[in-house]
């Protein structure tokens, strides 16, 4: 590879870290224009094509280099910041999370010391996954893909530079091109695997190469470098206020911010960079960015596990400045000692193997105890078999072959939408529902009972779906009595939901029952009982009303009554079932039975569902007929 480079020190990139970094912060506290914050790490990506392009470069050159040595530099720069992070984590979780969240977090810390977070989380994912917020290393994914690019890009590059000259830059741009291409392949779950599998951000990386590339071709003329510098640093922050988490990333999107980082690297030291990226704060943020990064996403975790209220402009400001403080000190006092060059080789192999063996087996020790399930006195806390058994309840129960959908009599009901169908499911068959149940699943990531997508790159797998169930049998059977409509009811979206009971009424003349949305809760319900100051049910359940979403579930479901006050749902025989009547006073720990009626935050327990359907059958009693 015919390229000319210079090692030496950039502060302006040190600020490119800063404003990478900082674009992940405000994006995980929620900051409403800095939504496309996420794509920090794709900055960060960029970054590092760069930087260890250039010194494996310089050191063939120099015939300097040794894997050896570049692996110890990485193990030194690396490894002592996350080890400590990850055992700060499984210190702080044990007197934060309930038993089911601290093993889970337990499995994570092994992951992300292994560096493979990445595979960790994209291949526990699926519908019932634990959001975010409940995984205090998930941001080790990101670690893990750098780490198994630095594992392999050295020996792609020296094979490059010393034995394949000829060919790299074909091999390079080819690698490049089928890692953009590879994005737009068409795989279950595309958002997840693209997001977390390194074939798919090779381009990100290698457009630090890119960078190596242009920069000599830049040099001099100081008006062009300027205008490099501001139009980079106009496209990374544009990208950080009007793009969101529903574009598709990566691909051809997140190379906006990946071409603004190019820009800012090759125009090197400018006024616009000097003023931007090279002032004393900048730097400095920048050199601790690793560290701020490792540590802002445990903080914001664990205030939301305490936390009834979601983040505040206080908690907010709060949560940054402790970031960045605690990312400052863990830089100057865990970072940085042990970037010491004149640590050998085999000292650093032997420290750092001890300090990860000792840290993993304090994480296995917490995953084969279940998260210790005895400290604490929380008697409805859910185990992890009790959690699974839920699940597979859900899947078992709501599928098209289960026996449990089977009735008495010779009468069918539709019953279409997504996992809160399934609810309903469970309350009709748990209280004598005679007929038989046909469950037409709406597919992920659709509203409007599987007819509208959250965002466009969903729009093919919901219509397909949706005309998949337009299109069974059941609609022209005359068995069938009735169509019960449940969603969980995200998104608004009237004009979707009236296409849908149009064509739903072209299809059948059977009655129609459109069910409006339960109450849901902003945490998990083994959160929020772990957090109650009491663990008696009263008390658990006036805590709870903290958590729940009870002005976001009244406002749109009275919307949904107005909705359906028309002429024409009258003549048509399409009702509305006003769920959060139903339920009454609203409750996670049953005032009869004493037991959990949710499993996550807006899925019923069996016990949730029977009583929801106890309740649904006195004041609807025709619904059972």
């Amino acid at each position: 590879m015919n390229i000319s480079v210079q090692k030496e020190y950039r502060p302006e990139i040190n600020g490119l870290r800063a404003v990478a970094v900082l674009m992940v912060l405000l994006y995980h506290l929620d900051i409403s224009w800095a939504r496309g914050g996420f794509l920090g790490v794709d900055i960060f990506f960029v970054i590092s094509g760069y930087l260890i392009t250039r010194n494996i470069l310089h050191e063939i050159r120099e015939q300097q280099f040794s894997f050896a040595q570049f692996y110890k530099r990485r193990a030194q720069r690396l490894f002592p910041a996350l080890g400590f992070t990850v055992l700060i984590t499984l210190i702080a979780g044990f007197f934060v999370m309930s038993s089911f969240f601290y093993e889970h977090l337990a499995q994570s810390s092994i992951s992300a010391l292994l560096s493979i977070s990445n595979f960790h989380f994209w291949l526990e994912g699926g519908y019932f996954d634990l959001g975010a917020s409940y995984k205090p290393l998930l941001h080790t994914w990101s670690l893990g893909l750098e780490e198994q690019f630095y594992l392999l890009w050295p020996l792609l590059i020296f094979v490059l530079a010393v034995r394949w000259s000829g060919f790299a830059l074909i091999v390079f741009w080819g690698m490049l091109i089928t890692s953009l291409g590879l994005c737009y392949i068409p795989i279950d779950d595309l958002s997840g695997t693209t997001f977390y599998l390194l074939p798919f951000r090779i381009f990100e990386f290698g457009l630090g190469v890119v960078c190596l590339m242009l920069e000599s071709k830049v040099t001099g003329n100081s008006r062009f470098r300027n205008a490099c510098s501001a139009a980079g640093l106009l496209m990374i922050l544009s990208s950080g206020f009007y793009l969101d988490r529903h574009v598709p990333m990566p691909g051809v999107i997140s190379l906006w911010p990946c071409l603004g980082a190019v820009l800012v690297i090759i125009a090197a030291q400018t006024y616009v960079s000097r003023f931007a990226l090279s002032n004393k704060i900048m730097e400095m943020i920048g050199k601790a960015s690793y560290s701020v990064y490792l540590i802002h996403w445990p903080l914001i975790t664990f205030f939301l596990f305490r936390s009834s209220s979601e983040l505040t402009e206080i908690s907010r400001l709060a949560l940054s400045v402790m970031s960045i403080a605690l990312g400052y000190l863990i830089w100057r006092f865990v970072e940085s000692p042990f970037r010491n060059p004149s640590i050998t080789t085999r000292k650093v192999w032997l420290g750092i193997g001890l300090f990860f063996l000792s840290i993993g087996a304090l994480g296995a020790i917490i995953w084969m105890n279940e998260g210790f399930p005895g400290r604490d006195s929380n008697p409805y806390k859910m185990t992890r078999e009790e959690m699974q058994l839920e699940k597979n309840r859900y899947w078992e129960g709501g599928g098209p072959e289960s026996t449990f959908l089977n009735g008495s009599t010779s009468k069918k009901c539709v019953v279409m939408g997504n996992s809160h169908s399934i609810d309903l499911i469970y309350a009709l068959k748990t209280n004598d529902f005679k007929h038989t149940i046909v469950a037409l699943p709406a597919a992920h990531h659709c509203f409007n009972f599987g007819f509208s997508p959250i965002s466009d790159e969903y729009t093919e797998p919901c219509k397909s779906n949706f005309s998949k169930n337009m299109a069974s049998h059941i609609w022209q059977s005359d068995s069938l009595e009735a169509v019960f409509l449940n969603d969980d009811w995200r998104h608004e979206s009237l004009d979707d939901l009236m296409e849908v009971l149009v064509t739903i009424r072209s299809l059948t003349d059977v009655p129609v029952y459109v069910f409006g949305p339960k109450m849901v809760y902003t945490r998990f319900a083994d959160v929020i009982v772990n957090s109650s100051p009491s663990f008696r049910p009263e008390d658990i359940n006036a805590h709870a009303r903290g958590y729940a979403m009870i002005n976001n579930r009244g406002n749109f479901s009275n919307k949904l009554k107005a909705f359906f006050d028309i002429i024409y749902f009258k003549k048509n025989n399409i009702s509305f079932i006003d769920l959060l009547e139903v339920q009454g006073t609203y409750e996670i720990i049953s005032s009869q039975t004493g037991n959990l009626l949710y499993f996550d935050s807006n899925h019923f327990t069996l016990e949730g569902a029977r009583e929801m359907g106890e309740r649904l059958r006195k004041i609807h009693p025709y619904l059972f007929d």
